[in-house]
């Protein structure tokens, strides 16, 4: 009987229950990475615009530009997966 443990995952607002069987968690129980999206850059262009949008939402000005600033890391990961793309380091 394979063990599976349930977590929650936020996205703008709609919360989602679900089960990641263990083969699919790294490190610390985390889910890992779908390889498709690490060298895909409109992912990462996506997951950047949707860190704006709720750093839009913030009332807290210190959450505001955490959630800036992790935007801007997800732009740097577009940029370096669009490298890998073209070949270059």
């Amino acid at each position: 009987m394979t063990r599976r443990r349930t977590t929650v995952t936020a996205r703008m607002g709609d919360v989602r229950a679900h089960a990641v069987p263990a083969t699919e968690r790294g490190q610390g129980g985390r889910r890992m990475p779908d390889s498709s999206h690490i060298n895909d850059p409109a992912h990462w262009h996506r997951r950047a615009e949707e860190m704006r949008k709720l750093a839009d939402l913030a009332s807290d000005e210190v959450s505001k530009q955490m959630m800036l600033a992790i935007a801007k890391d997800y732009d740097r990961l577009a940029e370096r997966a669009q490298q890998r793309q073209s070949g270059l380091r």
